[in-house]
């Protein structure tokens, strides 16, 4: 069976799930169809398909009424209809057939989250957290972060995010938030250390951890390496916002900066088409950093 995971994600403002399989077997012909419709619909929702989605998981809990798994879908296939309400009452339904559904809780924090319940998330995303076996504490951290964001308090927002990190140091979204705050205190460098891992993995497709990378590397004083940053996103995302950005970037760059021209061909292909340049951070020089502090940033959305 496939089971709806609702994320909250820093980089970009959408919604990720992903899907589990389980080896449960279809022993009679009412589980059988119970099994068809509610993979269907999770095929729908998947695609984004949300009418779809609905009918088919309708149609598996009619057959399969106590079906923890089939219930949380069915509430998310109603969220992504707008339907909140509902959404809420089938999660909870999902929570009540099975205790230790801890994707059916977080997607029920995140949607409290949604809804600026920030008191009622928090409470359930620390109970998922004492799911000890539960794979995705990462993501429940994050969250807990963001929630912390939304009560001003900073320092305990980027002790959660390290605590995301330490569980999956390849959960990009955390890096990219912690580079954020980080670049707030004005640790320049800091914060592009944490761009770059954020540009890894599942987010090296984004452009928007590069980008800050550049503004990190711009505010350090680093102006040739800001400006080898900001070309990169304008020649592998021409139809992203940030190409817009990016070219703003180089043009102020140019026009009010002493650029060495003469940057070395080896620094120039490292940086332009290796992103997890580490060898440059682990040498990097002491830098005395200018004081005037970033653009403040809005809230994460997701």
């Amino acid at each position: 069976m496939h089971q709806i995971k609702l994320i909250l994600f820093a980089i970009a403002p959408i919604l990720l799930f992903s899907c589990s399989s389980t080896a449960d077997k279809i022993t009679d012909p009412i589980n059988k169809k119970a099994e068809l419709h509610y993979n269907q619909g999770t095929k729908n929702l998947v695609a984004a398909e949300y009418t779809n989605a609905l009918d088919h998981l309708i149609k598996a809990n009619n057959l399969k009424p106590n079906d923890s798994e089939i219930l949380n879908n069915l509430g998310m296939a109603y969220f992504f209809k707008k339907q909140n309400p509902l959404a809420k009452k089938y999660l909870k339904k999902a929570i009540a057939a099975k205790a230790s559904n801890s994707d059916a809780k977080n997607n029920l924090a995140s949607i409290y989250f949604k809804e600026r319940a920030f008191d009622k998330a928090a409470k359930i995303y620390k109970e998922v957290l004492k799911d000890l076996v539960y794979r995705h504490q990462y993501r429940v951290y994050y969250n807990l972060a963001l929630i912390s964001l939304e009560n001003r308090n900073t320092q305990e927002a980027l002790n959660r995010l390290d605590k995301a990190i330490t569980e999956n140091d390849a959960y990009c979204p955390a890096h990219f938030l912690k580079g954020k705050l980080t670049l707030k205190k004005s640790h320049f460098m800091q914060a592009y250390e944490n761009f770059l891992k954020a540009s890894k993995g599942v987010c090296y497709k984004n452009p928007e951890p590069i980008y800050y990378q550049g503004v990190a590397l711009k505010l350090a004083m680093r102006y040739e390496l800001a400006l080898i940053k900001f070309e990169n996103i304008v020649s592998r995302f021409p139809s992203s916002k940030y190409y817009t950005l990016a070219n703003t970037e180089i043009r102020e760059i140019k026009k009010n900066y002493n650029i060495d021209k003469k940057l070395s061909l080896k620094e120039k292909f490292k940086m332009r088409y290796k992103n997890n340049d580490e060898d440059f951070l682990k040498r990097k020089e002491l830098i005395d950093f200018r004081e005037n502090k970033p653009k403040k940033f809005n809230s994460p959305e997701f």
